[in-house]
């Protein structure tokens, strides 16, 4: 078929959702007509020869230590990186096991490992793309072309790109919430791009919810780089991407004046200026060709892409056509002209387009700017965009306490469906509750704003009633959205269903016009109090029951956590699980959380057991792998794996790659309150002179004088004009969970720090070959 020519689409694309778009491009030209792009995930060289290492059995050291040993370059091959590690051809030559890993490896590498559909491609044609290309479902259903872009593209079929970003939801949601608060209309196109605030807040590196920037190491870089400027953001978002990340360290230091910035001619300077002498856009690179080889715009754009696609040939040519252009356009000699040409060549092949990185950047400031000037309502905003996530949903809700922003429970008298903006916190929505859907949330929203609001939990059953059946009626109580009533949470399911058979009742009299005798004498209180059902006096639920049914209907505990009474020693032992991502392959670190979940099981390879134990701690979760060795030295130690019991595990973290949600394998599993005596180097007492008495001192040597030890603890001093004095206490202690429970009591929370004993990376497990032991052991 011939090329299709763009359609002349006629909505704005930036407000909607890509679904919508899609649907929208569907109706418009015919379901049949349009399809997502497949795409597909290559097998690259470190996966294919961790893969094909533990297939024939290697342990993990051992395949670790082989992927070590391949270059981190873009686009490696495993020929490519046996040619330039030395120490690894010698190995392969030397050992025969790791000689038929890398043969293996070499056959398997370039493979597809899995399909996927392309985040943002929809292919369109001019008639039904069974007709032309290969069509499939998705795993939600969705139709997708069996084919990558590039087969689709020769083929004639029009390729576009519809990047729906959550993140316009979430600035439309926060400015409608800051309009509504604070009267004020935000136009984003006119932002004050110098706010200082905004740069005070990157430069902090508190960049949660920041688009773009969110990630652990874009908070690290934005700390040291120190984000002044839009063009600073800009360039960072073109950075931190692979390949490119090897610079980021020079562009720190000559942004600082730690190294000299220096330009190859001086036609470069003005080119390069903004990003201190390193090529990092792609419009740089073009723009240098044509200042010193008087290159076309369009020859410019030949080249890049040419560099790009590593066009080999069509780079010998360009390569030659620099050199003499250089010559020619500048007099710059052949041994200087090869110099910029190398240049040209690394960065090509990972610049960025500056207007796509922009774009990006220009949002990511605009959602920085709202944060540091209206976090109550961004935070609402991006919590109800992962309304349907429970575990970010939990993570964003911590980061909004360590922000100083309280998260309200729901509640029938002031939530809105989704999170909204109360008194300068943030209530959860009603729609946020489980088992409550949206049209029963918006008719107590719609009865609360006609009505006034509800009064009684009798007064809630007559006017939402027909709405709100039992079980919704349970999860609303359950999640605290009933708790302004009055009442305990006990005692409104104790009444929950004679009071809605009493209320619907009540609801289809006054229906009829009959009201109740106590009506027709003049309504009084209490004669209508006497015909609704009797409340019990009986007591409130465990506490432990509030919050596991809290956690279970909103994905987070609201009332407290059941950490809390740990909540020194997890912080004090533990790395947070959400950090686990940011973490390289084999990284030993301690997670302290408690038990979500644990099962014993058998291997179907190895007829060997081995346990599953999912840990949680206050804001995120993981999946542990604990191996025979382990288990049986828990087993014969009687740690206790019930749900909701406080562990501290040492792990090592596996990664296949970058992009990979990582592996946690247990190396020692021991109960929580053993931590702060086994893994404690020294101990920091914070004292304020004009706030500890006489008294408290005393209390505090007599506390230190029950636990004996031998580890140092240090006594910081602030006195009244903030200076620090620090004293050995004279005597060692044993800073047991019950000493740092006391040291709390004594001086309260934030009071004490601690010296941690850094975890030890694990000794190697040796592969043993199957004539030692008659078979292929790895545990």
């Amino acid at each position: 078929p011939e090329r299709v020519s763009p359609p002349d689409f006629d909505i704005d694309f930036c407000e909607k959702r890509r679904v919508e778009v899609i649907e929208y491009v569907r109706q418009k030209y015919g379901y049949d007509n349009v399809a997502q792009i497949c795409t597909y995930g290559q097998l690259k060289a470190k996966a294919v020869v961790k893969d094909v290492a533990r297939v024939m059995g290697l342990d993990f050291d051992a395949g670790n230590k082989l992927t070590k040993m391949i270059p981190d370059e873009l686009k490696m091959t495993v020929p490519k990186a046996i040619e330039q590690s030395e120490e690894l051809a010698a190995l392969i030559e030397s050992d025969p096991k790791v000689k038929e890993v890398f043969d293996f490896a070499k056959i398997l590498e370039g493979l597809n490992r899995q399909t996927g559909v392309h985040a943002a491609g929809v292919i369109i044609g001019d008639q039904r793309l069974d007709n032309l290309v290969p069509l499939s479902r998705s795993a939600t259903g969705d139709m997708v072309v069996q084919y990558p872009k590039e087969p689709c593209e020769n083929l004639g079929l029009l390729k576009m790109d519809f990047l729906g970003l959550r993140t316009l939801t979430i600035i439309r949601n926060a400015l409608d919430m800051i309009k509504q608060q604070h009267g004020v209309d935000i136009n984003l196109s006119k932002l004050p791009l110098d706010d200082k605030k905004t740069y005070e807040m990157l430069q902090k590196g508190d960049t949660i919810a920041v688009f773009q920037l969110e990630s652990g190491g874009m908070q690290n870089l934005c700390r040291s780089f120190g984000v002044e400027t839009i063009e600073h953001i800009i360039a960072l978002v073109a950075l931190y991407r692979p390949g490119p990340m090897q610079f980021i360290e020079t562009f720190i230091n000559r942004k600082k004046g730690i190294e000299e910035i220096v330009y190859d001619h001086p036609k470069m300077e003005e080119i390069l200026k903004e990003t201190y002498g390193i090529m990092v856009y792609q419009e740089q690179i073009m723009q240098v060709v044509q200042a010193l080889a008087g290159f076309s715009l369009g020859g410019a754009d030949i080249l890049r892409r040419a560099i790009g696609k590593k066009k080999e040939d069509v780079m010998k040519e360009q390569h030659l056509k620099f050199v003499e252009g250089c010559a020619k356009t500048n007099n710059i000699s052949a041994e200087l002209a090869e110099v910029i040409w190398e240049k040209i060549k690394l960065f090509a092949g990972y610049g960025f387009n500056k207007s796509h990185s922009a774009a990006y950047g220009v949002v990511s400031y605009q959602t920085a700017y709202l944060k540091a000037n209206y976090p109550v309502e961004f935070m609402a905003a991006v919590l109800t965009s992962e309304i349907e996530n429970a575990e970010k949903l939990a993570f964003l809700i911590t980061a909004c306490r360590e922000m100083g922003i309280k998260v309200l429970p729901p509640d029938i008298n002031s939530s809105g469906i989704s999170f909204s903006v109360d008194a300068g916190k943030i209530r959860f929505g009603l729609g946020a509750i489980k088992g409550m859907g949206e049209v029963a949330a918006s008719k107590i929203i719609e009865s609360r704003e006609k009505e006034g609001v509800f009064t009684s939990f009798q007064d809630f059953c007559e006017r939402c009633g027909t709405e709100v059946n039992s079980r919704m009626l349970e999860h609303l109580t359950r999640a605290g959205a009933l708790d302004t009533l009055g009442l305990r949470r006990s005692q409104i399911l104790a009444i929950a269903e004679p009071m809605m058979s009493f209320a619907a009742q009540r609801a289809k009299d006054k229906a009829a016009g009959q009201g109740s005798l106590f009506d027709l004498l003049g309504g009084d209180d209490g004669m209508d109090d006497a015909c609704s059902i009797p409340i019990p006096d009986i007591p409130e639920f465990d506490w432990e029951e509030i919050l596991k049914t809290e956690k279970e209907l909103l994905g987070f505990y609201v009332s407290g956590h059941p950490l809390d009474r740990n909540s020194e020693l997890v912080n004090a032992y533990g790395t947070p699980i959400r950090t686990l991502g940011d973490l390289e392959d084999g990284t030993p670190v301690r997670l302290a959380g408690m038990v979500s979940s644990f099962t014993k099981k058998i291997s179907k390879f190895s007829n060997k057991p081995f346990g599953i134990l999912t840990l949680e701690d206050f804001d995120a979760s993981c999946e542990c792998m604990i191996y025979e060795r382990t288990l049986k030295e828990m087993t014969e130690n009687g740690v206790p794996t019930e749900t909701g019991t406080p562990l501290l595990l040492e792990i090592n973290v596996s990664k296949k790659d970058e992009n990979e949600r990582p592996r946690v394998i247990v190396e020692k599993i021991l109960p929580l309150e053993e931590a702060s005596a086994r893994f404690t180097e020294e101990i920091y007492l914070h004292i304020f002179e004009d706030k500890v008495t006489k008294e408290q001192q005393a209390e505090l040597a007599q506390l230190a004088r029950q636990f004996p030890g031998n580890v140092k603890m240090i006594l910081c001093l602030v006195r009244k004009d903030d200076s620090v004095i620090f004293v050995e206490a004279g005597f060692d202690v044993t800073p047991t969970a019950e000493f740092i429970r006391g040291v709390i009591r004594i001086l309260g929370r934030n009071s004490f720090k601690v010296k941690v004993i850094p975890p030890k990376r694990p000794a190697p497990r040796r592969w043993k070959k199957p004539e030692d032991e008659g078979e292929n052991k790895s545990e």
